[in-house]
């Protein structure tokens, strides 16, 4: 990892950007398990290499792709909650409901789904 991180940095340092957002896609590919387990340090770095229209369908990969494996993760609720999906939010933990998972985020989304809430409990 740090051969990565030194690698970016020296991209930065010789401001060959493109080169530095390459590095970085390049270390969350290889490392795309901390992508939650260590989100504020890799993915504010990894949603920066992205444009507002691209980042939407990385969001939506990234979404499909650990939505995917079966039972409910805290990591993919977590992202969900950091990007405002409330709804989305709202479908998963209704998928995989448990009282565990619905104690943990029904604040999130009571308020705009008050009575589905409700139907959860």
């Amino acid at each position: 990892m740090d051969q990565w991180i030194d690698k970016a940095r020296n991209c930065v340092s010789l401001k060959q950007y493109d080169e530095a957002i390459l590095t970085c896609k390049a270390v969350i590919e290889e490392y795309s398990q901390w992508l939650y387990d260590v989100e504020e340090n890799v993915s504010p770095l990894y949603k920066a290499t992205f444009g507002p229209k691209e980042w939407a369908d990385e969001r939506e990969k990234l979404f499909l792709r650990y939505s995917g494996e079966k039972g409910f993760s805290n990591s993919v609720a977590e992202f969900l909650v950091a990007e405002n999906e409330i709804e989305r939010l709202l479908i998963y933990v209704e998928k995989h409901l448990y009282m565990d998972n619905l104690e943990r985020y029904y604040k999130v989304f009571s308020s705009d789904y008050p009575e589905k809430t409700l139907d959860m409990f």
